[in-house]
């Protein structure tokens, strides 16, 4: 257990309105420090903290502790413990960091990058996860591109389920213009021919869970079903599992021509610029981090980041958030995601910047943790009930006990987070 004064952070915690918030421990990449329970330093990129709501370190773990080095992804899973991805493992762990199940980079041996962002495990206890390889698809590009696919491996490390991007090109609805600048550079940087060709760059791993829209009839949203997200091609999409159909898709633009905007406006607001997480919520809306910066084919550019929230029946925002007054405070490019709470505020993250922020569905920041060393991709809030090992010090002295629970509605329309998720933690 981590020393309560040694691995404080220095200046974490800039705002914190007790009475607002869903209370609970957050997960955030740390940046290095002194472990005292093993007596050893820890190198700065190896580190996950949890932190409780004043900022002080709860408990860490090595990202892969078997090499000893980093992982991108790191989070709670609903059997408690925690999985991590990243470098050369899918990694399990349990409370105290020891390792409980262990998925190698080098199983498969046949050339694929292992686990490209995301990773998630299955009712049946399989890991799905993204990777990719080269390959010549010369109907697609010129030149060789990234096999941007999706592989479920049991417990055993047999290939249950496989799904590879190039073999569904046609199924997306990519206009002529999309598809001759992908053949042209292969989706390449800046859209200039390269070595290989980024054209999909997908980023999410998430099984679609019991939804109404699914209960209503529309087999599109069944349960098990596959929602990814591609940054490159600015969009999200759901595969068919049975089929492996690419059976909806939204937020590309479908305007010909590059398009530059700093504010959105009119039909330019539902354009996704570099999404990243996208993840299905309990009536069947779905949450998206919508990054900004630069990405389609052709280029759509803007200035600002934001967090949106869609009826992927309809197509339409139902909700919105991105910093005001100034929206191009809140802009990270590369990396990002977003957690819906239980009482209904949306727990997410500056990347770039190391900012962690709570936020009402008014959309006022009701908590703020800046990373001191910097920023990290994805984070996560984890109910007290969910961390009975932590020490109750932390619960207790936090600063939420005794302070009256503001009563604030979630309008009908807008979802909660899925039980038996990783997103899920208890009220």
């Amino acid at each position: 257990m981590a020393n309560r004064s040694v691995l404080d952070w220095p200046h974490g915690v800039s705002v914190y309105k007790p009475e607002k918030c869903y209370n609970g421990y957050t997960l955030v990449h740390g940046r290095g420090g002194w472990d005292p329970t093993h007596g050893r330093s820890i190198k700065e990129e190896d580190q996950w903290h949890l932190i409780d709501m004043a900022g002080r370190i709860v408990n860490h773990w090595i990202g892969n502790p078997i090499t000893k080095r980093s992982a991108k992804l790191f989070e709670r899973l609903a059997n408690g413990n925690y999985l991590s991805a990243g470098g050369s493992h899918v990694i399990e762990q349990d409370w105290d960091g020891d390792v409980v199940a262990s998925l190698p980079v080098d199983f498969l041996g046949d050339g694929r990058r292992f686990v490209h962002h995301d990773v998630q495990t299955t009712s049946e206890g399989h890991y799905l996860y993204g990777a990719n390889k080269s390959v010549d698809a010369p109907a697609i590009s010129k030149v060789p591109i990234w096999d941007e696919g999706y592989i479920e491996v049991t417990p055993n490390r047999d290939v249950a389920w496989e799904w590879h991007a190039f073999e569904h090109f046609d199924e997306f609805e990519f206009s002529d213009e999309t598809k001759r600048i992908i053949y042209e550079t292969g989706g390449g940087q800046h859209y200039r021919p390269s070595d290989i060709g980024d054209w999909l760059h997908s980023n999410t791993t998430h099984l679609l869970p019991p939804n109404p829209l699914h209960d209503s009839g529309d087999s599109r949203f069944a349960p098990g079903n596959l929602l990814s997200c591609s940054r490159g091609c600015n969009m999200i999409f759901i595969v068919d599992r049975p089929s492996g159909r690419v059976v909806w898709q939204w937020g590309a633009s479908t305007m010909p021509g590059s398009r530059m905007w700093i504010q959105g406006a009119s039909d330019e607001e539902k354009w996704l610029v570099g999404p990243h997480d996208a993840k299905m919520l309990h009536n069947g809306n779905i949450l998206v981090y919508d990054n900004g910066g630069s990405g389609g084919y052709p280029p759509v550019v803007r200035f600002y980041t934001r967090l949106v929230e869609i009826d992927p029946v309809s197509g339409e925002i139902v909700w919105e958030y991105s910093y005001r007054p100034q929206s191009s405070r809140f802009l990270s490019i590369v990396t990002g995601g977003m957690q819906r709470l239980p009482n209904g505020n949306t727990l997410s993250l500056d990347t770039d910047k190391g900012r962690v922020f709570e936020i009402t569905h008014q959309g006022e920041i009701v908590w703020e943790f800046i990373n001191p060393r910097g920023g990290f991709y994805r984070t996560q809030r984890i109910s007290y009930a969910d961390c009975p090992e932590a020490d109750p010090y932390f619960m207790e002295t936090d600063g939420h006990l005794g302070v009256a629970q503001v009563s604030s509605p979630v309008p009908e329309h807008l979802g909660l987070p899925v039980r038996d998720t990783p997103d899920y933690c208890p009220v």
